[in-house]
């Protein structure tokens, strides 16, 4: 478990919806993020959210719940701008569909890559292991 009182206040920038972001505290419990998320996206509270790193690579943030006591901030880079994706199981498979919740356009036209990425898994093709991170971030100094 993180302690709070070691992190100067971060922040992430999560793009959702047609265009819009919004900028969120990773000082929190990390289910208090994903429920930010979730009510800023307009999802419903039963939805699985996740985050994906502008290059399609999927935190695997639902994975990371079930210590309450997980802090966002150990996942998440400080500063870095997230796409919100929904991930809805498969009903013929383990799979998942991975929705992003970024309009279409502004994922073709600003993230490529994580748009084939996306699709790709959803599809169910072979996607690299590093393509998902499901691990707490290592800490480099902060230069003072």
């Amino acid at each position: 478990m993180a302690d709070i009182s070691e992190h100067a206040p971060t922040f992430i920038t999560v793009r959702y919806g047609e265009n819009e972001r919004c900028l969120l505290n990773t000082q929190c419990q990390l289910i208090l993020l994903l429920d930010a998320v979730i009510q800023k996206s307009r999802c419903r509270f039963d939805d699985t959210i996740d985050l994906c790193e502008e290059d399609g690579t999927m935190l695997n943030l639902p994975e990371m719940l079930s210590d309450q006591k997980t802090y966002a901030v150990e996942f998440v880079d400080d500063r870095a701008t997230y796409i919100a994706v929904k991930m809805t199981k498969k009903v013929d498979s383990d799979g998942f569909v991975y929705t992003p919740l970024l309009g279409r356009s502004f994922m073709q036209i600003d993230y490529p890559e994580a748009n084939k990425r996306l699709i790709a898994m959803s599809s169910g093709k072979k996607v690299d292991k590093k393509k998902f991170r499901n691990m707490k971030k290592t800490k480099t100094p902060r230069k003072v």
